[in-house]
């Protein structure tokens, strides 16, 4: 989690929603940092968090559900790790890591954070949505920089994961969640 509190300002990073540029972008306007990644204000060890209410600005982002998956995909597949996804193909992968709890409960991609900010910057977008944010909080619109992409991805399209079944499983799987953020394929 990541705050201003002299201007109530509050960010947290959902997974593979270009967080780590968000974040690094907050830290150069002087945002502090409490607790983990992708943390809530009540496992941030901030022991002010009772104090992030509705008076504050707490926002987050948000991303195309499919290709948050392929982020996953590509994050926990191509490089020789210690991980069972290791050489997967992408349905495969697609198919059992939905399940991991984590990450995903309930038909939900962003079930933890999301529900708590009542700003959502939306990842196709960052760099607008961001800057919007900042100059209402008179606050310099600031440069995102591009941080945490492998290399396996760097520069690729998407769109060849796209596949007909791979569309109709996450309609399936996050169609309700998908449709509240507005993002169809």
């Amino acid at each position: 989690m990541w705050i201003l509190p002299d201007l109530r300002l509050c960010f947290l990073a959902n997974p593979k929603t270009a967080s780590m540029a968000t974040f690094q972008t907050l830290q150069t306007l002087g945002f502090e940092h409490h607790g983990d990644q992708h943390c809530v204000p009540a496992s941030s060890g901030w022991k002010h968090w009772r104090d992030i209410d509705d008076t504050w600005t707490t926002f987050c982002t948000v991303r195309n559900h499919l290709d948050v998956f392929v982020s996953w995909y590509y994050y926990t597949s191509k490089t020789p790790k210690e991980t069972k996804y290791f050489s997967w193909p992408f349905e495969k992968f697609l198919y059992t890591f939905v399940d991991e709890p984590k990450w995903f409960r309930d038909g939900k991609m962003y079930w933890e954070r999301t529900p708590l900010c009542n700003r959502i910057l939306r990842y196709e977008t960052l760099q607008r949505d961001l800057d919007d944010l900042l100059t209402v909080n008179f606050l310099p619109p600031t440069p995102l920089e591009v941080h945490n992409v492998s290399k396996a991805r760097k520069g690729r399209d998407y769109h060849e994961f796209y596949t007909e079944k791979s569309i109709a499983f996450m309609e399936d799987r996050f169609g309700e969640e998908m449709e509240l953020y507005g993002y169809r394929y």
